[in-house]
């Protein structure tokens, strides 16, 4: 191969490591943004929003697993450049920041779960016992309402 093919092949291979660098650098500024807006509507118990929010994360998810093979070969490279470096970086904290989501959602989902056992229990107190006047105990067939007195 002679050195001017070889100079224009590196001067491709460069090029397509730059805009796959470039790319990839974009899907994972999008991905820090999902992930900051997740944690705001979790910080402000705001779970409607979050189903929008896992939708655009899997799609980006989808469009990362799309050049899954490009980037392995970039970040096995022996020959890694900071750029790289700094996108693995920001890569192992989106895996960080994605697994405190994950957490704090399994906590609120744990608690709404609670929450309803609790309001299921209540409804369900169909034989309440209460003592009468006398201390004897009576069973009151009645349904509690919440929200009345």
């Amino acid at each position: 191969m002679s050195l001017s093919k070889k100079t224009e092949s590196t001067r491709t291979k460069n090029a397509l490591l730059t805009d796959l660098l470039k790319q990839a650098n974009q899907l994972v500024d999008e991905f820090e943004r999902l992930l900051s807006s997740e944690l705001d509507l979790l910080k402000n118990g705001q779970i409607e929003g979050l189903e929008a929010i896992a939708e655009a994360k899997h799609e980006l998810m989808d469009q990362i697993g799309a050049r899954e093979g490009q980037l392995i070969k970039l970040f096995e490279d022996t020959t890694v450049n900071s750029k790289v470096k700094h996108l693995k970086e920001r890569l192992k904290k989106c895996r960080a920041d994605n697994k405190d989501n994950h957490a704090l959602v399994m906590l609120e989902l744990k608690h709404s779960k609670k929450s309803l056992e609790l309001l299921r229990s209540v409804l369900n107190m169909d034989d309440l016992s209460l003592y009468s006047e006398n201390g004897e105990v009576e069973v009151n067939r009645e349904k509690r309402k919440l929200g009345s007195a």
